[in-house]
């Protein structure tokens, strides 16, 4: 049962990760140049220019009392926010809404209230899960009165920061003899690889109704990311299914960003003995969230 109680601390700490994604990060450079998209931009009549960004990142013109071209990449902060940083600033984000919380410009500081800069979201690329957007903050006083400062240029951010999209629900169905378990959460973590005791740790998905009663756990392989059903939590009790018993397939749904996404488990298992049910077969179809922390997986 001791996974039951993991389960539930993994599965909690994945909805926080899900509901707060893009705010605290462990920094994952999926495709670290914001200036190759950028780069192959068109430009349009009005002058703004349409791109579908490549990376998280940032181009950004300073015009006022400093004169200066702010080209940013993809920086690290603990806690609810996020953060741009180049050579000679940092731009500081606040999410839910969207909006820029602190400019950094060499030794001058920047805390504009929320109608001082306008965002305008562009462009999404599907498959890194990123959006692009148009910034602009007009005359920004320093917080010590040494400079007042303008700011537009366009940023690239976790899509899930920058507009709101129609994602599938998470969750979903598993039929286990007579019983139907409406399952409330599924949370797959790859994280890099530890070794205890000489042992790598194992990637696991698991997924539990909501009162946290009955659930499934399955293992991932983390050369072939093949799942394999490793235990059955029921009645109070645990039981592992016989290697071979399940027919598994997964099938990817959307990148919500760059280190998570949200794919489709289906799986058809024969004879698996259930605490309280007996010997049934098994099925399901269960939508989960799959987040990677210090590597790419995708």
């Amino acid at each position: 049962m001791i996974w039951k109680g993991l389960g539930v601390l993994a599965g909690a700490a994945g909805i926080v990760m899900l509901g707060v994604v893009g705010l605290s990060w462990v920094v994952v450079n999926v495709v670290p140049d914001f200036g190759e998209g950028f780069a192959e931009a068109d430009s349009n009549p009005d002058g703004s220019v349409d791109f579908v960004p490549s990376g998280i990142g940032g181009q950004l013109t300073v015009s006022g009392d400093r004169e200066a071209t702010m080209e940013l990449g993809e920086g690290f902060i603990e806690g609810p926010g996020f953060v741009l940083v180049g050579a000679i600033g940092k731009l500081f984000f606040d999410s839910g809404p969207l909006s820029v919380a602190t400019v950094y410009l060499e030794d001058l500081a920047f805390f504009p209230e929320p109608e001082d800069c306008e965002l305008s979201p562009g462009q999404i690329n599907e498959d890194l899960g990123l959006a692009a957007a148009h910034l602009e903050c007009q005359e920004l006083d320093d917080i010590r009165d040494n400079g007042s400062i303008s700011v537009e240029g366009y940023i690239a951010l976790p899509a899930d920061m920058v507009i709101e999209r129609d994602l599938p629900d998470l969750g979903g169905t598993v039929t286990v003899g007579d019983e139907t378990w409406e399952i409330a959460e599924a949370y797959l973590l790859l994280g890099p690889e530890f070794n205890f005791g000489g042992e790598p740790e194992p990637l696991r998905l698991d997924m539990w109704t909501s009162d946290y009663e009955r659930g499934l756990n399955f293992e991932m392989n983390r050369e072939t990311e093949s799942l394999t059903l490793l235990s059955v939590y029921a009645g109070g009790g645990e039981s592992e299914p016989a290697p071979g018993s399940c027919s598994i397939s997964t099938e990817f749904l959307v990148q919500v960003n760059p280190t998570d996404s949200i794919e489709r488990l289906d799986f058809d298992c024969e004879a698996v003995d259930v605490p309280g049910a007996g010997t049934v077969t098994i099925t399901g179809s269960v939508a989960f969230h799959k987040s990677s922390v210090g590597e790419s997986d995708h």
